[in-house]
């Protein structure tokens, strides 16, 4: 069962384009990829980055998503006008996918 009547919360997804700039050079740039995608966005609690073993740029969300969408280990999340990384992904087939996200800074 998928649970989508949760998904209150929208995010954008900015994607890795390679180009080179004036000079031939090459150039991170990321483009807007998916926009508007409906999912449930939730901070994670003071103690669970520290549990997981490791130090993260906060703040930290998890995000759960339709099983279904495009997004890539290597996109950019955009909510609520920042910019975030994508530290972790898990898909639970049939149901539904979930992100860790920390914000970059």
């Amino acid at each position: 069962m998928k649970p989508n009547n949760m998904f209150k919360d929208f995010i954008d997804t900015s994607r890795y384009t390679p180009s080179v700039d004036e000079g031939g050079s090459p150039v991170e740039t990321f483009s807007t990829y998916l926009s508007d995608i409906k999912c449930l966005v939730q901070p994670m609690s003071g103690l669970e980055p520290v549990l997981a073993g490791r130090k993260y740029n906060l703040p930290v969300y998890k995000i759960y998503l339709d099983v279904d969408s495009d997004i890539d280990n290597k996109d950019n999340i955009v909510y609520n006008g920042n910019n975030y990384s994508i530290i972790e992904k898990i898909i639970y087939p049939d149901t539904y996918t979930k992100i860790v996200v920390e914000r970059n800074d």
